[in-house]
């Protein structure tokens, strides 16, 4: 319903504010606490009310909108509601028409992987291979990272974790570990076009450019995922002796479901 300054907030509409999990009108504990799919980012939820009718308190309203503002804090996106709304006991609550276009605001960003979220820093390299060969054949690696559990997969990602993959070419060259060749000339384009590989929650980008983008599966993050192999991307060197070398990214998502964009 559309709220105006004066009406009176109750119980159940407070808590439809916290806990709805319809499209359109997600309440903040399904945003922000366990969710489902691409919401959820596993904070603690803000308690519901009982009494159907009850008129809520003061610090009941307020929760609601530090919950919001914790949001906000996180996805860098601007509502109109928050603590400037916030009531002393004995005040009136002037109920904010904006509320449930605040939290669709907010519920939009978590959905996209929260893109704008600053207090993130990369971590430290986790897992890496070397191949043995030099440049005779193909290199295929394949690693796994594992979560301790679907949700906590969910929560990194939503809130804007993102996997990183790089690559680098051991120093020297083909012969004889010290004079660089053409076909290491043509790997370090590659790796250089690559760049950062980051896939996130919705998507997959490349910080380099440059090369032919022989498949663009960029479009494919974590939630696109399920169990068979997804191309995010294909570089091919595009001029030179060595137009047949290419670096290809695919990624899986094993033993759980695949979470739907909602």
């Amino acid at each position: 319903m559309a709220y105006q300054t004066g009406d009176t907030i109750q119980a159940t509409e407070y808590n439809n504010f916290l806990n709805s999990t319809s499209s359109g009108s997600f309440g903040l504990n399904h945003i922000a606490g366990t969710g489902s799919s691409t919401l959820g980012l596993g904070q603690a939820d803000v308690p519901a009310v009982s009494g159907g009718s009850t008129t809520i308190t003061a610090s009941q309203w307020n929760a609601l909108f530090t919950g919001m503002d914790n949001l906000v804090n996180h996805t860098n996106v601007s509502i109109t509601a928050g603590t400037t709304n916030a009531r002393s006991a004995g005040n009136d609550i002037a109920v904010v028409s904006a509320i449930n276009a605040d939290l669709q605001t907010l519920a939009t960003a978590v959905q996209g992987g929260c893109t704008s979220a600053t207090a993130l820093s990369a971590g430290s390299e986790l897992q890496s291979s070397q191949s043995s060969a030099r440049y005779t054949g193909t290199h295929i690696v394949e690693h796994t990272i594992t979560f301790a559990s679907n949700n906590n997969l969910r929560f990194f990602f939503n809130a804007g974790g993102k996997i990183r993959m790089t690559f680098t070419r051991e120093a020297g060259g083909l012969a004889d570990g010290t004079t660089a060749s053409s076909k290491d000339g043509s790997v370090d384009e590659l790796i250089a076009a690559i760049g950062n590989f980051d896939m996130g929650s919705g998507a997959t980008t490349r910080s380099g450019s440059g090369e032919t983008l022989t498949t663009n599966g960029l479009g494919n993050g974590a939630s696109d995922l399920d169990s068979s192999y997804t191309t995010l991307i294909k570089l091919t060197q595009a001029s030179g002796t060595y137009t047949t070398m290419f670096v290809q990214v695919e990624a899986k998502c094993c033993r759980r479901s695949r979470i739907p964009h909602q």
